[in-house]
This record gives C-alpha cells, sequence and structure tokens, in this order.
C-alpha cells in the first residue's frame, strides 16, 4: 500500500513501452504527477465484466492450500533483508508452486527491480492479470503490506497451474509500489494494443488477512464487486465495501487509469500497523488470509464459467 504525502513530485527510473513488450527492456524516466487526488471522486469505471450471473462456489473443484500453508510461506518473508531478496523468495515461491525457471519472467523496470510473472496459457489468449507487489518500505518487515498479497498470489498460481483453463492467466508480483506504483505503471505502459483487446480483468490484493475481507468499492470494477460479494454471501464470510483514501495507492490504478477493468482488495484494520516496525507476522490472521485466499479462488471458478 502505497501512501502519497501532498505535495510528493519525483522522478522515477523506469523502463517504457517499446518494441520490447513484456520482455525484459529498459527506457527514459517517468514522472510521477502530484498526488493521487482524483481518487476522491470515485471513478466508476464503464466497461463491463460479463460474469455469469448464477453460479455455486461449491462446484469449485480447484484445491485450494491451507491456511497454515499460506502461513508458512507468509513466515519466510520475515528473515528478508531487502527487497532483492524479497524478488528472490518470490521467484522461489513461483517454483514450490511447481512452476519451471522457463515458466518464470522478468519483466525488468529499473537496473535493480524486476516484475516478477508467471502465464498460465489457456484455450483462449483473453487475459485475467492476478497481482500483489512484493517490495516493502524500510521500516517492519512488511508482512501485512505487502508479502500477504504477494503469498495470495503464488499459491492462486499453485492452484490454476494443473486446469485445463478457457482463459489466459497472469500471476504478476509488481515491484516498487512503495515508490509510486512503479512496476504496475509500467507493465501497463508497455501493454500493447492487442494487449490491452485481449485483457478481461485485474484483481490486485494490497495488505490483507488482518480482518475482513474488503474490497476499495471507490475504484473497483462494477461487475468484480458485485461477484465478489456474491461469492462471499455463498461462503458465508463476511465481505466489506469501502472507499480508498484519496491519498492512498494500489496496483490496480494503474490499469485503472488505462481504461482496463480492475478491482482492489484489501483488509479491515490495517491503517495503523503498516510502514512501521509492527508490520510483523503476528498481526495476521491465517483464517482471514485463507479467506481472501478462497473469495480470490472461488473469482477465478466463476471467470471460467463466463464468457468474457
Amino acid at each position: 500500500m502505497k501512501r502519497f504525502t501532498k505535495g510528493l513530485v519525483a522522478l522515477i527510473t523506469a523502463a517504457t513501452i517499446g518494441t520490447c513488450g513484456y520482455s525484459t527492456c529498459s527506457g527514459p524516466d517517468l514522472e510521477m504527477k502530484e498526488g493521487y487526488s482524483d481518487l476522491d471522486k470515485s471513478m466508476k469505471q464503464e466497461v463491463s465484466i460479463p460474469f455469469v450471473e448464477k453460479f455455486d462456489v461449491r462446484d469449485n473443484r480447484m484445491k485450494p492450500v491451507s491456511a497454515d500453508e499460506l502461513h508458512q510461506e507468509l513466515s519466510g518473508f520475515m528473515s528478508l533483508r531487502n527487497n532483492k531478496d524479497r524478488e528472490k523468495y518470490g521467484i522461489l515461491l513461483f517454483l514450490q508452486a511447481g512452476f519451471k525457471e522457463s515458466d518464470i519472467s522478468r519483466q525488468r523496470v529499473n537496473s535493480d527491480y524486476n516484475n516478477i510473472i508467471v502465464e498460465k496459457k489457456g484455450k483462449s489468449d483473453k487475459t485475467i492479470v492476478i497481482g500483489a507487489h512484493i517490495d516493502r518500505v524500510s521500516q517492519g518487515k512488511g508482512i501485512i503490506d505487502n508479502a500477504s498479497g504477494s503469498t495470495l498470489v503464488t499459491n492462486l498460481a499453485q492452484a490454476i497451474r494443473g486446469e485445463d483453463t478457457k482463459y489466459t492467466y497472469r500471476f504478476v508480483l509488481f515491484t516498487l509500489e512503495e515508490s509510486g506504483l512503479i512496476g504496475s505503471r509500467n507493465y501497463v505502459k508497455r501493454m500493447t494494443k492487442d494487449d490491452k483487446d485481449r485483457f478481461a480483468y485485474m484483481i490486485n490484493a494490497d495488505c490483507v488477512g488482518v480482518e475482513h475481507t474488503v474490497i476499495y468499492a471507490n475504484i473497483s470494477n462494477d461487475g468484480l464487486e458485485s461477484t465478489l460479494a456474491k461469492i462471499g454471501e455463498q461462503r458465508g464470510f463476511v465481505f466489506r465495501k469501502e472507499n480508498l483514501s484519496p491519498w492512498y495507492g494500489v496496483d490496480s490504478l494503474s490499469f485503472r487509469r488505462a481504461g482496463l477493468p480492475s478491482g482492489s482488495l484489501a483488509t479491515t484494520n490495517y491503517e495503523d500497523k503498516i510502514h512501521k516496525p509492527s508490520d510483523t507476522i503476528d498481526k495476521i490472521d491465517k483464517k482471514e488470509l485463507a479467506k481472501t485466499y478462497q473469495l480470490m479462488l472461488d473469482l477465478l471458478f466463476v471467470t471460467e464459467r463466463s464468457k468474457l
């Protein structure tokens, strides 16, 4: 979760779109404009995601990992010294999920950091992006913000890896979110017209697993919001809708600003725990983390039954 302060202006060294597409490349600087106050306009995307309206999540046969397994992988972030180590650990989690080195792409963002991407091909090239940022600020261990979301992304990839899917899924661990959504902004900048034509939606997980699952209603697609609410109701989970503050930023906004359907999940009661030494694993409720994971897994189940 990126917090912006009023008057913040930065020049960010980052890769931009060229002939490289999604591959490793570099380019000129991107300028980050002052603040993100356009959030308070409660922008709603007009693009509708045609999710199937009738479904029963009890029919979901994708095998989830347990709450204990999620918590164990999350605990691995506690010993990591810096964001380069976190990037390496993200790659390790994808390898543990059953992917090969050749399945894992490193999308260069600057000379030091990369977005980590795994793609699961489907019958169609219509693409869903499941993302979370893996970097942290210097204070604390960055467990809530955002090892929690990163762990969900790698385990969702594991759950769907062996499935015969209708759609193509991209699992992305974004870098440098805390420096101004740099990784996700670069990802979107590199998307070609064909990439955008094939794009279905993006779902983001940032600061999850403390208490109940939240969707940021003021920056999330209506179709995602209503479908996740139905899933939560069927599962008997508490699922809340809240608005993201104008001075916070999440990676789904990079997609939203490009007119691409997106949404972001979080948790209740996390704001006073992040960006400080208290952001440690003892603040995570592993049962609540597992509920958010199940919601996202069920979203993929519903997606597979929809005509996108």
